[in-house]
């Protein structure tokens, strides 16, 4: 899952304004009465006028100071909001609802262990504070403390078995202790209980396409953006699940909606690059990426992206500079690594292509397209039994990688092992009925069979250059290494 496959977790809002009606003197306390109920109403600016008039009179009055806080908090003007909630802290330590606001202003300040203190203060006053039990929970998911925040959910929802948001949530943390099943069934039962909360549509849609179930997710992404139609990750995510299932042309359409959502954004544009590099339309494909790089120079997945186009169009020495430079930047990025070598085998530089690939390997032993691809730079290297352990690999890593399959068979080939080699080949074809190339190499070797194979040179048939040459290795996501989920 990429940036763009953001989790949205809810925060439960501050409560409504409720004044005590002890709250300084009368005159205060009707001050403040006229304070909350323009606040209930919306009417922020004349509700504003009233609090400050109490806090002139009682610089440190707590509903003052605690629902002016709260008002500029509604406004956007969190710093402002913090400071009064703080000072209203100061003036009454006792309140629950006052501590969870508090935590909940730090949160947006990224404080997330400031804001677990104060929910946690929140909760020693009140054991039962549903809201500040899911809020807590988000923080610390945010603090990497995913199983922690699963406890919080829970006792959220014991407190309160119809929150809907508090399920939502929950699923979000069961996703990052790798629970995915449990977490899709938190995002049905949120949904359930609340059949138009955008996000839990939003989160079920990118698990469904972690566990594979594209065209659910497409109907759950639809379902999310009709609820919320200006959320443009959403856009953004609709489009990777197109491109899943190799519908590059809408995909498109849904990158070009979340670009115009968020112009600042560069997924959408790297994105889009793709879809536009699957539709063969290489020099659009090529602008966007430039786009993106307007935007944040040097980024190494946008470089990746540029020369995936550029290897697709042929340029493979275009393609190769930009992977030069993609590892230059940023070089614990495997995929560029790998991909180097695609660039750097097309051009013949068959040992340097098997360093890239060893590089890629080392950074990321489960790459299974690496151990294809060095598999293949393996055989122009006439190394065609560390050519099938690498393929074997890539299988064990990737059992429908089909493109191992056919190149394990290439190897089998050049080995004399023929039954294997047909074996192999019929599994690609299982996997893809449309691979004539597979079938092509299979009815080879069924005639190779019945002849005599005098020398390699013969036997180059079975090899990689006739058989199904390795597709350069796309991120399927754009950023997904820095993935968050929130």
């Amino acid at each position: 899952m990429s940036r763009s496959d953001r989790i949205r977790h809810v925060v439960e809002p501050m409560a409504k304004p409720h004044i005590n009606p002890h709250s300084g003197t009368a005159a205060i306390g009707e001050t403040l009465r006229k304070a909350s109920a323009l606040h209930r109403l919306g009417r922020l600016d004349e509700a504003e006028g009233f609090y400050r008039e109490a806090l002139n009179s009682q610089p440190d009055n707590f509903d003052a100071l605690h629902l002016c806080g709260v008002l500029m908090h509604q406004r956007g003007d969190h710093a402002e909001a913090l400071r009064l909630i703080e000072r209203a802290l100061r003036a009454n330590d006792r309140s629950a609802q006052a501590y969870s606001n508090y935590g909940i202003v730090l949160a947006l300040f990224e404080k997330h262990e400031d804001a677990v203190d104060n929910y946690d203060r929140a909760l020693a006053l009140k054991p039962d504070f549903a809201e500040a039990l899911n809020n807590r929970g988000n923080s610390l998911r945010a603090l990497k403390r995913p199983h922690e925040a699963v406890l919080s959910f829970e006792q959220a929802i014991a407190v309160r078995p119809d929150y809907a948001e508090a399920f939502n949530n929950r699923g979000n943390a069961l996703f990052e202790v790798g629970r995915i099943e449990d977490a899709l069934a938190n995002y049905d039962r949120a949904l359930a209980l609340h059949p138009s909360l955008a996000d839990a549509w939003i989160n079920r849609a990118n698990t469904l396409r972690t566990l594979g179930r594209n065209e659910e997710a497409l109907r759950a992404f639809d379902r999310g953006i009709e609820l919320k139609p200006d959320h443009a990750e959403s856009h953004l995510a609709r489009g990777n699940v197109l491109l899943d299932l190799k519908r590059p042309a809408d995909a498109e359409k849904s990158y070009e909606r979340a670009i115009a959502l968020n112009r600042h954004a560069i997924e959408p544009l790297v994105n889009r690059g793709r879809a536009l590099c699957a539709l063969k339309r290489f020099d659009e494909s090529i602008a966007s990426y430039d786009q993106a790089l307007a935007i944040r120079q040097n980024d190494a997945v946008c470089l990746v992206g540029r020369g995936n186009t550029k290897h697709a169009m042929g340029s493979y020495a275009a393609a190769l500079a930009d992977y030069d430079l993609a590892v230059a930047v940023r070089p614990d990025f495997a995929e560029a690594h790998g991909n180097r070598g695609n660039a750097l085998r097309e051009i013949g530089r068959h040992r340097e292509a098997l360093e890239a690939f060893d590089r890629a390997l080392a950074l990321k032993p489960d790459y299974d397209e690496g151990h294809n691809n060095r598999g293949n730079a393996f055989i122009e290297l006439n190394r065609p039994a560390e050519a099938l352990s690498d393929y074997d690999r890539a299988i064990a890593l990737s059992p429908e990688n089909t493109y191992a399959w056919v190149n394990r068979g290439n190897a089998l080939g050049y080995l004399d092992r023929t039954e294997e080699a047909m074996a192999s080949f019929q599994r690609a074809i299982e996997l893809d009925p449309q691979l004539l190339q597979a079938r092509c190499i299979k009815r080879g070797i069924r005639a190779a069979a019945h002849i005599e194979i005098p020398n390699r040179g013969q036997r180059r048939a079975f090899g990689h250059r006739n058989g199904v040459k390795p597709r350069p290795r796309q991120r399927r996501d754009a950023g997904k290494a820095a993935q968050q989920r929130k």
